[in-house]
């Protein structure tokens, strides 16, 4: 999925719906002043502990 450019100014009054989409897995880079500022991108789930390889020897 192509990331969206939103303002900050956007996002601020926003947040609740630009989050959903992150969720959804858009990627989102904020822009101020026309420049690009920093970027959301949804986490990906964490892993189960149960699933992860003993280190006991």
């Amino acid at each position: 999925m192509p990331e969206t450019r939103v303002p900050v100014e956007e996002l601020q009054s926003r947040l609740g719906d630009w989050l959903r989409r992150v969720e959804e897995g858009e990627p989102i880079v904020i822009t101020r002043k026309g420049r690009d500022v920093a970027q959301i991108k949804a986490v990906k789930e964490a892993a189960r502990e149960d699933s992860l390889p003993s280190l006991e020897y």
